[in-house]
């Protein structure tokens, strides 16, 4: 039963959460409510769910746990808060019918209801139905759900959920957990900052005109949103697989025909993964404070995290992509430690070292060309009555365009096939490849290799020039080396001051300076400097000037 409860507890929880509810807007017309109405929806779930959680466990036998069910009473305090929210002191309904071959079928409904806060927040919902299959020993469960609306007005926001429905078959497993799959699917979600729909309307789709429902269309639109979990037992390993995909995310006038989000988790120890979910499970039954149970659980999770590693646990990320105008960007990747010990977890450099990290980007083209093309728009907008508006937007976009792709492709980041920019990055030893080519991490590089004494000047030898009074709009930052021979090498102007005469008088400072060099096990070596000018520096030295510098 407590598996019914985690479903019907997390939609309500869901809704909850959306300010529309949580917040509570007042009408012009009304005083502010107290914070204690405004929670008051909140309140009640809350409450009611904690008694739940202490009342039924996740490995209880069902046809036990709704026997139980029936009796329960919550609290004179929570049947109040229940009453004044559901109209119900008891909610959920619940009922039980044996099958033929020695099962139980169990449905909980949620029925429909209408629901005014304090603050005048609106909320609507249709009837929640879930029904769960249970065979002779529990072993086994067939679980199915649907609730066909939600919608929650206020004064500043509109909130509406249409046609969610969930489905799963799971088994269970060692540690009493459920392996299985689990399906849920959300037809549509809108929010809308003008909270102009009536609680009554009938949620409308995508495309659908303002004057066919009532109202202005909602500024955000999620359509086809599903969730997909699968927990598999493999002997000693067990693995998990989820994905996320939208099939189209609607801002004002732009949409995002198509977002995935693919992940699975490999290698997980069964009988680490069965001992942490008896720890959660301990934990969710005890009677200390919420504060208190949050930060035990956070512990728990820690350490899973921590054996996870260790037993050589993975990351597979199968698809993470979105296209836009029929271009898609796209990215595969993996993550997993090697050899990690106890030790490792104290030195997080240590831990990043054992870390192989694998991934493929695609970039299209044609997407770059898009965005390229309405940045170009919009920085030229000022000047879109002129005749030559359009013939200026297509040469910015194209000349904006080639310059990122050049970029990336000239530099050797990323090479061109069919048409995408592709790219592939591993990190792996401490060392970062991307598309074959080595990128120097010099702090990483050090922070690796070991301790390192920084570089000193030397006294005397350095003079840096006074800041220009008409350089106050910015400050001048230069980068350098300096080697092991204690001499700046390459220097770059990462942010110029705008005078001139003082940028070259700087540069000329940093090559006539001496430093003691960076050292590492007591030998000499190379490292990189970050060189801020600001005012308050003495004067430039006798025999530098700015005709040397140049």
């Amino acid at each position: 039963m407590k598996k019914s409860f985690l479903l019907a507890g997390a939609l309500s929880a869901a809704l909850a959460s959306y300010p529309a509810v949580a917040a509570a807007p007042v009408t012009a017309a009304a005083a502010a409510p107290s914070p204690q109405a405004q929670s008051e929806f909140i309140d009640a779930m809350s409450a009611a769910a904690l008694e739940l959680k202490g009342e039924f466990r996740a490995d209880e036998d069902l046809a036990k746990a709704a026997e139980r069910y029936r009796r329960f009473e919550f609290t004179p305090d929570t049947r109040k808060k229940l009453m004044a929210v559901f109209g119900s002191e008891h909610p959920f309904e619940m009922v039980s019918t044996p099958l033929s071959k020695g099962g139980t079928r169990f449905v909980l409904t949620l029925p429909a209801h209408n629901y005014v806060s304090p603050g005048g927040t609106n909320v609507n919902w249709s009837a929640l139905t879930l029904a769960v299959l249970s065979d002779k020993g529990d072993k086994r469960r067939s679980i199915s759900g649907d609730w066909s609306s939600l919608i929650a007005v206020g004064q500043d926001m509109t909130v509406a959920v249409r046609d969610v429905s969930y489905e799963g078959k799971q088994s269970r497993g060692p540690g009493e957990i459920w392996y299985g799959k689990q399906h849920m699917r959300v037809g549509g979600v809108m929010l809308d900052g003008d909270g102009a729909i009536s609680a009554n309307a009938t949620v409308a789709s995508p495309g659908q005109s303002g004057a066919a429902r009532g109202s202005t269309t909602g500024p955000v639109w999620l359509k086809g949103v599903e969730f997909d979990f699968d927990l598999a037992q493999r002997g000693k390993a067990s693995n998990l697989a989820y994905r996320i995909g939208i099939d189209s995310i609607s801002v004002a006038e732009q949409q995002v025909e198509r977002s995935n989000l693919a992940l699975r988790v490999l290698n997980m120890d069964t009988a680490t993964l069965a001992a942490f979910n008896r720890e959660l499970q301990e934990l969710n039954r005890s009677k200390q404070p919420a504060a208190e149970q949050q930060l035990a659980m956070l512990e728990v999770m820690k350490r899973f995290g921590k054996s996870l590693i260790k037993q050589g646990a993975a990351l597979e990320i199968d698809d993470l992509s979105a296209s836009y105008k029929g271009s898609k960007v796209a990215l595969k990747g993996s993550f997993a430690f090697k050899q990690v010990v106890d030790a490792d977890f104290d030195a997080p450099i240590r831990l990043l070292k054992k870390l192989v990290a694998r991934a493929e980007i695609r970039l299209p083209l044609a997407l770059v060309k898009d965005v390229s093309g309405q940045l170009a728009r919009r920085q030229l907008a000022p000047r879109s009555a002129e005749p030559s508006f359009e013939n200026e937007v297509a040469d910015a976009a194209e000349s904006m365009a080639n310059v990122v792709i050049g970029k990336l492709v000239g530099d050797g980041y990323a090479r061109i096939e069919k048409n995408e920019l592709r790219s592939s990055i591993v990190f792996k030893d401490g060392k970062l490849v991307v598309n074959g080519k080595t990128i120097t991490l010099p702090l990483l590089d050090a922070l690796m290799s070991g301790p390192i004494t920084p570089p000193a000047e030397v006294p005397g030898k350095c003079h840096w020039p006074e800041f220009p009074v008409n350089a106050a709009a910015k400050n001048l930052t230069l980068q350098y080396d300096i080697g092991a021979d204690g001499r700046a090498g390459k220097i770059t102007v990462v942010q110029g001051s705008e005078v001139a005469e003082f940028d070259a008088a700087a540069i000329a400072a940093v090559k006539a300076c001496r430093w003691t060099p960076a050292s590492k096990d007591g030998k000499p070596v190379g490292s990189p400097m970050t060189h801020n000018f600001r005012r308050s520096y003495p004067a430039l030295p006798p025999g530098v000037s700015v005709e040397r510098a140049k």
